[in-house]
């Protein structure tokens, strides 16, 4: 045998000269970035980078789909027998297993079997087929400490049957769905649920439950929820605590969710979106914001109701409306951003109301001074306030470290809407 060749680093970039010699005028054979292009360039093609990498995931997330049967790679071994008649038609029964298992020695042999990116370690299928009718009884897959057990009778003009989850780390579900980058999700799903209808217009009802959750790397202590699809359109509730002792976080929602291999679409594409919060479950900012925001103490309120328009194979929803109220008192935050303090004695009410989001008068303390917010801010679309969102700072003795220190007045008009923002006004630094 000859020993293998190994490149070299030089070999990552295009020689310019006869001696093949890797100088500081070589040029990488790929490259995604403008090295010697202007700042405003760089951050042009970082720009073009970032909204490339975001059409990837929702190109994936549009072709969510179950990979074709021709996709499923694995060995089985198993028992079938068929028998067909001019009266009764074809009949069969089979019983089929593959994957890996234990031989007689306990020595455990075998590959398991793969399915797109779906990967099984034990697949058994029992079951019967008669007359365009299949009856299985039960299916089940394993992979690790998951396992998936299914029953049920499909064809013809109805479906039914039941599936039950144990032991299946959410991470599994990348493999299905691809979650909003902003939330990473860890835990391990447990539940049930009853399916009927037809194939092109299915329907299920069940119940889930997360244990050892965690959302961005912050632990939740239980979650629990109901769920029930028809008609083309998934309705949940989710009741979860976020924090020992606390109040239950309550989320309701309903959306148009048409499985690829149904034919009949939802009636309309509203989404319904209820939240309720209180006190401790405020550290939900916490999570939204990855811990660059923190509710640290206080007591304060969140009821809201929230619709919109969600288009088929879009992310976002549009034409968003929200009612309700956000009430604070006595609040802490503490935020990345403010490294020297906590913003304290936050107080206020924030009212959503249809499409805007009026702020009474919202103010917290820092630095030794006050911020003071009043004004309303569009939702969704860009409509000139006669009273526009204005942010008051009176004398706050501000220490950031290396860059500045000392006291900062002025005012900030955000303009714009929630979703898209705009910052003006000024700022006097003595």
């Amino acid at each position: 045998l000859n020993p293998p060749e190994y490149g070299k680093a030089k070999d990552l970039f295009l020689q310019t000269n006869s001696l093949n010699n890797c100088n500081p005028t070589c040029n990488p054979l790929f490259s995604v970035g403008i090295p010697n292009g202007s700042i405003l360039d760089q951050l042009r093609r970082f720009s073009e980078i970032q909204a490339f990498q975001q059409q990837q995931r929702q190109l994936k997330q549009d072709n969510f789909n179950f990979p074709k049967l021709r996709e499923l790679i694995g060995k089985f071994d198993g028992k079938i027998t068929a028998q067909n008649s001019l009266n009764s038609g074809i009949k069969a029964q089979f019983q089929i297993s593959g994957g890996k298992y234990n031989n007689p020695t306990g020595k455990t042999e075998g590959n398991p079997w793969q399915w797109g990116n779906f990967i099984a370690d034990h697949v058994e299928i029992d079951g019967q087929y008669d007359d365009g009718i299949t009856q299985l009884v039960p299916v089940k897959i394993q992979t690790g400490n998951a396992l998936i057990n299914f029953k049920g009778t499909f064809g013809g003009a109805t479906q039914s049957g039941e599936i039950s989850v144990d032991n299946l780390p959410l991470s599994s579900l990348n493999n299905l769905v691809t979650f909003p980058p902003q939330f990473g999700f860890e835990g391990i799903l447990n539940g049930k649920a009853n399916f009927s209808g037809s194939r092109d217009n299915p329907s299920a009802i069940g119940q889930i439950q997360v244990v050892d959750a965690t959302v961005n790397q912050t632990p939740v202590q239980s979650t629990n929820g109901a769920f029930n699809y028809n008609n083309a359109k998934l309705t949940f509730l989710l009741n979860s605590i976020l924090n020992k002792g606390a109040e239950p976080l309550i989320i309701k929602a309903s959306v148009p969710f048409q499985l690829p291999f149904a034919t009949t679409p939802p009636e309309n594409n509203e989404i319904q979106l209820s939240l309720n919060l209180k006190n401790q479950n405020l550290a939900l900012l916490n999570i939204l914001t990855k811990n660059q925001v923190e509710w640290l103490d206080g007591e304060g309120e969140v009821n809201l109701n929230i619709s919109g328009i969600l288009a088929p194979k879009q992310s976002k929803p549009t034409n968003l409306i929200a009612n309700g109220v956000i009430n604070v008192k006595n609040g802490t935050i503490a935020a990345i951003a403010l490294p020297e303090g906590n913003l304290t004695g936050v107080t206020g009410t924030i009212n959503f109301d249809f499409d805007t989001l009026k702020v009474q008068e919202l103010i917290g303390n820092f630095g030794g001074g006050q911020i003071t917010v009043k004004g309303n801010l569009p939702i969704n679309n860009d409509i000139p306030q006669e009273e526009p969102l204005i942010a008051t700072l009176d004398p706050l003795n501000i220490e950031l470290k290396r860059i500045y220190q000392g006291e900062v007045k002025g005012e900030i008009m955000i303009t714009g809407n929630l979703l898209s923002p705009t910052l003006n006004g000024f700022l006097e630094l003595f």
